[in-house]
């Protein structure tokens, strides 16, 4: 299935010079990587049985499924998740296959994924062999077999290993404050495969309340959050994050008692806020939402004041693209957002930031090409919750 990868195999011994695949994944192998983080590396198949034909190769070595680590599986499947999406919106097939050969099978002698699109009538197929006469009779002979294999199986061992760890294993739970629903697939998208749960919360009410204008309007606005945030805070939740500006500049309008919950209230813009301070840099933050500009650039103007750093920074809008997001047309959006980043990128003279969730795939698409990383609200904040 790896096609002309296979006369690439390693000369069979482990490690990053010998194994084909730690070379590939680990970037000493030149290739046409897609996508990485600290697990994976997701990489075209140089031999595609379709266009956007995508291998996902973890970056420690294994050969089988079972080699692999929790962190390093679930970061695989992440990965299958966001590469399938990736195809469906790019390529528009009938459907979409990822499989993955073991041991003998494994003709790269390094565990690899397959994800690609597939069209009806495409000739690919699974092959099935002779039926092996009476296995339909033995299925629960069989099932009985595999649990008498490996314990984890039997669902008894498996709730009492449940209950055990119960209270110190379980995921982190995080609501999330929207004033739109199109932030949810950022978000869920980032943090896909890690354990933490997102349950989201979606209000456009409190922006109506702020567009009516003045101080009466701000104070029901600020009623409503309050309002939310303590709904939210009983839903079973570990801490909630903000991730509209302009919600956020209710909430720092509030009484500081006020704004005590049980549980942690994290503006999504705060842990951005610390990583581009410490850049210690003149800053051009990127927008394409013209209403975010002036709430986002005053709380930074603030926290920096607060902090005591001297700050320099200014905003660059791009006009008509958020429109283009608000219309369903997401590819067109994130084009313009890669061509204004990379614009500014080579024309700004300073350290370039994205402001929103929305242009975090634009930014990608600028690191994949020229190796640029642009801070950004949406990592920062998975740094911070996963650490």
């Amino acid at each position: 299935m790896i096609h002309k990868l296979l006369s690439l195999r390693g000369v069979g011994t482990v490690g990053e010079h010998s194994c084909l695949g730690c070379r590939l994944a680990n970037g000493t192998q030149p290739s046409h990587i897609v996508f990485e983080d600290e697990h994976v590396t997701c990489l075209m198949d140089i031999a595609p049985i379709h266009e956007g034909h995508v291998l996902i190769l973890p970056k420690q070595h294994a050969v089988d499924v079972d080699e692999l680590d929790a962190a390093t599986a679930a970061a695989i499947m992440a990965a299958a998740s966001k590469l399938s999406r990736a195809l469906k919106t790019a390529f528009k097939p009938d459907g979409i296959s990822v499989m993955q050969n073991g041991g003998l099978f494994n003709d790269l002698g390094h565990y690899h994924m397959h994800v690609f699109p597939r069209y009806e009538g495409d000739g690919f197929a699974w092959i099935e062999p002779e039926e092996t006469p009476g296995a339909a009779s033995r299925l629960a002979e069989v099932r009985d077999l595999l649990r008498e294999a490996n314990a984890e199986l039997n669902p008894k061992v498996a709730s009492a290993g449940s209950s055990a760890s119960s209270s110190s294993k379980l995921p982190r739970t995080i609501a999330c404050l929207h004033a739109h629903h199109s932030n949810i697939r950022y978000l869920d998208e980032a943090f896909a495969g890690t354990g933490m749960i997102l349950k989201h919360f979606v209000d456009p009410g409190m922006i109506e309340h702020l567009r009516s204008g003045g101080q009466d309007a701000l104070r029901r606005a600020g009623e409503k959050l309050l309002d939310q945030l303590a709904w939210m805070a009983g839903c079973e939740v570990d801490a909630i994050v903000i991730t509209c500006t302009n919600y956020i500049a209710v909430l720092d309008t509030l009484p500081e008692d006020q704004r005590q919950l049980a549980i942690p209230v994290i503006p999504i813009d705060e842990p951005w806020f610390d990583a581009l301070l410490a850049l210690e840099r003149k800053l051009v933050l990127a927008f394409t939402n013209p209403a975010t500009v002036e709430g986002t650039m005053g709380r930074l103007r603030q926290y920096a004041a607060a902090k005591g750093v001297t700050l320099h920074a200014e905003a660059a809008v791009t006009e008509d693209s958020f429109q283009l997001l608000m219309q369903g047309e997401v590819e067109a959006y994130h084009q313009r957002v890669e061509q204004f980043l990379r614009e500014l990128t080579e024309q700004a003279g300073a350290a370039v930031a994205i402001s929103q969730l929305s242009m975090t795939e634009g930014a990608e698409r600028i690191r994949r090409t020229s190796g640029l990383e642009l801070i950004g609200p949406l990592g920062e904040l998975y740094k911070r919750l996963m650490n």
